[in-house]
């Protein structure tokens, strides 16, 4: 099933200078094949030893997986944008948290993702949903009280995209081509929560006065 169109317009949108309520706006990715290029799972045949996976794979590699050191830096650019507007970000993957936590602090992108929003398979969270990606989702955005449109769920799985689509509870972002986000879907998303967190300063100006 087709991802949900987050129907943006073409006009640019100006970063505010406050950013909105991290609490008021989520975007959750899947790691393999969506921030990464590779599936580092299955790379990794599911080595869920960090010591054991830096013994193995070397620094270049594992930048490799990210889609090399240009890709990497337009990752670390798109995830600072969405932090500097507002929105809360999370990791929602079946790999191992402490390999997708090495990863990122290899290919440079320590400090984007909080370790505590960093979900995997051995994450108590995803075990008690049964490895339901959904039904996680749906629980963080009724426990932080989200609106459907200030959330996003980004995945190159097509069985979570139409989970979460069968509800629609949230917007999703489909890679199709299991290749990493493109650029045109990171730009996409920036300017949805750009506008997103716009709107939602404007509510809480207009309560002000």
């Amino acid at each position: 099933m087709e991802s949900l169109s987050l129907n943006l317009e073409d006009e640019d949108l100006t970063l505010a200078t406050e950013s909105a309520n991290p609490a008021k706006c989520l975007l959750v990715y899947d790691f393999d094949q969506t921030i990464t290029v590779e599936h580092v799972f299955h790379t990794t045949v599911g080595e869920n030893d960090v010591g054991a996976l830096a013994t193995t794979y070397d620094d270049d590699q594992i930048i490799g997986w990210f889609g090399g050191a240009e890709r990497v830096q337009e990752l670390r650019q798109h995830f600072q944008t969405l932090k500097d507007t507002g929105v809360q970000l999370r990791i929602l993957s079946f790999g191992f948290c402490g390999i997708i936590n090495y990863c990122l602090n290899v290919a440079g992108l320590e400090g984007i993702f909080e370790e505590e929003h960093i979900f995997g398979q051995d994450s108590e969270e995803l075990i008690e949903k049964q490895g339901q990606k959904h039904a996680l989702i749906e629980e963080w955005m009724n426990n932080m009280n989200l609106e459907r449109k200030n959330v996003v769920f980004v995945d190159d799985d097509a069985r979570n995209i139409s989970a979460v689509n069968n509800t629609m509870f949230c917007l999703t972002v489909y890679v199709k081509e299991r290749n990493g986000m493109t650029d045109k879907q990171m730009k996409q998303l920036e300017k949805h929560m750009t506008q997103r967190a716009l709107e939602l300063q404007a509510a809480v100006l207009a309560t002000e006065t």
